[in-house]
């Protein structure tokens, strides 16, 4: 809400009587605690920062703080110039405060100095980088960011809220506003989750005050919500209330309606990184294929250098036979492995044979069958993969 001003009709917050608030009154605190809330309520970030202005002027007429202060962001004396606001009418503020006031003024122009002198100083170094660069368009634009957009979105409705209070201000016998009425405004003006977010950064502290002030637990905020009936109090907090509701259900629904993150793909290289194989072997002629192509296939076979054992893998459906890790997964019970008594001859004869004769190579071999247990080890040759 920095910036922004209530409508002149807004009623809630009576004009102080400064007068009252003087230490010397019983009631100070409470005076004083209603004139912060009309200054923060009423009185514009613009208006605020004049404020200070005008306090500083009051000290001395060329005061140093008046001439760095100019230029600055005037949110950054808001909270500063409600005290300074009563101090230039004639009020009074806590003695914990006024000893502070100077030098917290001071820290917070400090502060935003080094921050636009590093922006300043970022901004340099792009210009000086774009200088050199041959491709850079001079007459472009700067950007706005997307949080600078949502932030702008957020606070345009942000004011239709306000001037809902407003009327109900001026008319206390108008209906609560309900969530259903807040999630229609903000679906009117295509809001999201994101503005909703900061949509509740702005009410939250209004909203936290108003709970306070029905619990009746904080004397001052008692006090100073007192033109307020109970009922009219409670009201307000069920407005507010229905309020961040509202953005909370809109966030819950964008949570829900949120596409499943898809999977990026992992390559086969990656797959089969972990597989592990022997290349080749000189002293049987036979060489590995590549053992990406095992991925989906119907049918590998493989052979063990070490322990003369031919294997023959089948894929238990049409997905084909996968790789996890550094073994076989997805084939059949009936996949088996058989000890080759004569390696150089029954390899020469597989090389040699075709599909048909394939269908019962491992049959035709006497000895016993295996159960396959899916595990590559280097002395594994990949002989043959059948798409």
């Amino acid at each position: 809400m920095a910036g922004k001003k209530i409508p002149s009709s807004y009623s809630g917050w009576s004009k102080p009587t400064f007068t009252n608030i003087v230490k010397t009154n019983k009631d100070f605190r409470s005076y004083f605690h209603s004139a912060m809330l009309y200054a923060h309520y009423e009185l514009s970030s613009n208006e605020l920062k004049r404020e200070v202005m005008v306090y500083l002027k009051k000290i001395d007429t060329k005061h140093p703080l008046l001439t760095r202060m100019e230029k600055l962001d005037e949110g950054r004396f808001v909270t500063i110039g409600k005290y300074m606001y009563i101090l230039n009418h004639a009020g009074e503020i806590p003695d914990d405060v006024m000893p502070k006031l100077l030098s917290a003024l001071e820290q917070v122009i400090d502060e935003e100095e080094v921050k636009i002198a590093a922006r300043e100083k970022e901004a340099e170094n792009i210009e000086r980088k774009n200088q050199t660069d041959p491709n850079f368009d001079r007459s472009s634009k700067p950007t706005v960011s997307i949080q600078d957009r949502i932030k702008e979105k957020t606070r345009e409705v942000a004011g239709e809220v306000e001037g809902w209070i407003d009327d109900y201000t001026t008319d206390k016998k108008l209906p609560v506003k309900t969530v259903e009425d807040f999630i229609n405004l903000f679906k009117v003006n295509e809001l999201k989750a994101p503005h909703t977010r900061f949509m509740q950064d702005i009410f939250e502290g209004r909203v936290d005050e108003i709970a306070r002030a029905v619990e009746g637990k904080d004397k001052e905020l008692v006090e100073a919500y007192a033109n307020y009936s109970k009922t009219e109090l409670k009201k307000c907090n069920e407005f507010n209330q229905n309020l961040l509701k509202a953005c909370n259900m809109m966030q819950e629904v964008a949570k829900i309606e949120r596409a499943p993150r898809k999977k990026k793909p992992v390559s086969q290289e990656k797959v089969v990184a972990k597989l592990k194989y022997k290349k080749d072997d000189n002293s049987l002629g036979i060489v590995s294929l590549n053992p990406v192509h095992i991925i989906g296939s119907k049918e590998v076979w493989l052979y063990n250098t070490k322990t003369r054992k031919l294997a023959q893998y089948k894929a238990a459906d049409e997905c084909g036979l996968l790789v996890k890790g550094a073994g076989l997964q997805n084939y059949t019970t009936d996949s088996v492995e058989k000890t080759i008594r004569k390696p150089v001859e029954t390899l020469s004869d597989f090389k040699k044979a075709s599909k048909v004769k394939l269908r019962t190579f491992m049959k035709d071999l006497s000895t016993i069958d295996i159960p396959c247990n899916g595990k590559l080890n280097e002395h594994h040759i990949i002989l043959r993969i059948d798409k």
